[in-house]
């Protein structure tokens, strides 16, 4: 049996025009690690319309700490785009570029909040 995968015509897209027209692909970034939360832990924290991604580590620096995202915050939003994953963030991340301004709605200490990330290049990938 094989795999199959599909890739969004978009994303295949916005990769064939940057290379084009750059030489080369460069993907966004916002500077944190996280894991989404499971239902039960959302239930907990009083999220009532699902899940969302908690954020382990938002870099020093990066877009997601300018955008005043602290460790322990739970991203609700990115984009206006509800998250209930990790896999949800990524794919929103993806449909913007480096230097792209994204609103993000997460919650902390009980308090939904709205912050703006100044997304930066990903200099992890090549």
């Amino acid at each position: 049996p094989s795999s199959r995968f599909a890739t969004p015509y978009d994303h295949v897209r916005r990769v064939f025009e940057q290379v084009v027209e750059h030489g080369r692909f460069t993907y966004p970034a916002l500077g944190i690690t996280g894991e989404g939360l499971t239902v039960e832990q959302a239930e907990r924290l009083g999220i009532s319309r699902g899940t969302g991604v908690r954020i382990d580590n938002a870099e020093e620096g990066s877009p997601a700490r300018q955008a005043g995202l602290r460790d322990g915050d739970v991203i609700l939003e990115f984009g206006r785009q509800p998250v209930s994953s990790l896999n949800d963030l990524l794919t929103e991340l993806r449909r913007y570029d480096p230097g792209d301004v994204v609103f993000i709605s997460y919650l902390r200490n009980g308090e939904e909040e709205l912050g703006a990330a100044w997304l930066t290049e990903d200099p992890a990938l090549p």
